[in-house]
C-alpha cells in the first residue's frame, strides 16, 4: 500500500513539477497557468526563511548553523534562501521533475544539494546530521501514517541541540460528520475518479498524536503555534521541537 501510494503522489508532484512547479508549491488561485515571476516567487522563501530565523534567535536554538533540510524542498524556494544562513543546504523531495528545476535554476554556489526521496523514511540521511529540519506546506500533502513516519525520522536525523520546525493540519473544522464526509467525498471523486492533477489532496495529524509520537521518539516540544497555512477548512499547528 505504502508503495502504491508514494507512486501516485510522485507521478501527481513530478506532472505539476513539469507544468506549474512555482504554483504547485503556492497554490494562490491567482497566479496559476505561470503566474508566478521566478523573483517574486523565491523572494517569497527569502522572506519566510528570515523571520523563521528571527524566530529561532529568540528561542536559542539551533546551537551552530552547520546543515539544514529543507524536506519537500520543490524546486528549491526555501532551501536556496536557508544557505544565506547555513554552511550547507539539502533539499529532499519525491518528485524528479522538481528536483531538475531547483538544480536549474540553484543560486547557492555549491552550499546546497537536491536529494530524490520516494521512501517512506529518510533512511538516505545519517542520524543526528542536521541542525534545522525545515517542512512547511508539505506533511498537509500526506496521509497521517506516512505524515507520522517522517515526522519520527526528522526526530532521527536531528542533531541534538538543533531543532525541527514543521506544520502539519490537526483536524477539519467543520463539527458535522456529514460536512467532513462531503469534503473527503469531494477531493476523492475530483482526484481519483476525475483524475484532475491540480488537485492537492490534504491531511491531518491530530495534535495529541503529534506530541505522543514526538515524547517517544525523545523529542522536546518547544512551541506549538496555532497555524492556518492549510485550507481554510483545516485548524492545525507548528511546531517547534529540539532533542
Amino acid at each position: 500500500m505504502v508503495i502504491v501510494k508514494l507512486r501516485s503522489q510522485q507521478w501527481q508532484w513530478n506532472h505539476l513539477g513539469q507544468v506549474d512547479p512555482f504554483w504547485a508549491i503556492l497554490s494562490d488561485p491567482r497566479k496559476r497557468h505561470g503566474g508566478w515571476s521566478a523573483d517574486e516567487f523565491f523572494a517569497t522563501g527569502r522572506d519566510e526563511v528570515r523571520d523563521l530565523m528571527r524566530k529561532l534567535e529568540g528561542m536559542g536554538h539551533p546551537k551552530s548553523r552547520s546543515a539544514a533540510l529543507d524536506f519537500g524542498c520543490g524546486v528549491g524556494r526555501l532551501t536556496f534562501a536557508l544557505t544565506e544562513w547555513f554552511d550547507a543546504v539539502t533539499g529532499i523531495d519525491i518528485a524528479p521533475s522538481m528536483l531538475e528545476a531547483a538544480r536549474r535554476l540553484s543560486l547557492a554556489n555549491g552550499r546546497c544539494q537536491f536529494l530524490l526521496n520516494d521512501s517512506s523514511d529518510l533512511s538516505l540521511l545519517r542520524p543526528d546530521g542536521f541542525d534545522l529540519i525545515y517542512c512547511n506546506i508539505v506533511l498537509q500533502h500526506i496521509p497521517e501514517k506516512y505524515a507520522r513516519a517522517y515526522i519520527a525520522e526528522f526526530i532521527r536525523v536531528l542533531r541534538p541541540g538543533g531543532i525541527a520546525v514543521f506544520q502539519v493540519p490537526s483536524k477539519l473544522r467543520s463539527r458535522s460528520r456529514a460536512s467532513r464526509f462531503g469534503y473527503r467525498l469531494n477531493l476523492f471523486l475530483r482526484r481519483r475518479i476525475r483524475r484532475d492533477p491540480f488537485v492537492l489532496e490534504m491531511y491531518g495529524v491530530p495534535r495529541e498524536t503529534v506530541e505522543d509520537d514526538l515524547a517517544n521518539a525523545g523529542a522536546t516540544l518547544l512551541r506549538a503555534c496555532p497555524d492556518q497555512s492549510a485550507t481554510p477548512e483545516w485548524d492545525g499547528y507548528r511546531y517547534f521541537v529540539t532533542k
